[in-house]
């Protein structure tokens, strides 16, 4: 639904993100589009599980898929790169069973299977 600057690390690719930019990031203008808009224009009503890695678009990410059936939801969260704690994350996904599993210290790879 925009565009958003993403900034790569030159030196480590594993350091690139949305929200961090270092003196030698190499900028580029992504186009993105909530989870909503690309499962309206492909016929989607129902995904059972939407995986992701987001580099710093975590939230953004459950917002822009507010509405739709998800099943299950497996993503890495950078807590590192953004403003919001994992008890956001839990509070946003009420409807969830959730489980966290530390990756590496302020990232988790984050569960979230909905309730039946």
């Amino acid at each position: 639904d925009t565009e958003l600057p993403f900034y790569r690390n030159p030196q480590n690719s594993l350091a690139s993100s949305f929200t961090v930019s270092t003196e030698d990031s190499v900028t580029s203008m992504i186009p993105v589009k909530k989870v909503t808009t690309f499962a309206a224009e492909e016929g989607i009503s129902v995904i059972d599980i939407l995986k992701f890695d987001v580099e710093g678009m975590e939230a953004d990410l459950l917002r822009g898929s507010t509405g739709l059936a998800v099943g299950q939801y497996i993503g890495e969260i950078h807590l590192d790169l953004i403003k919001e704690d994992i008890e956001w994350f839990k509070d946003y996904l009420q409807g969830y069973t959730i489980t966290t599993e530390e990756i590496e210290p302020e990232r988790l790879m984050l569960r979230a299977e909905a309730k039946r």
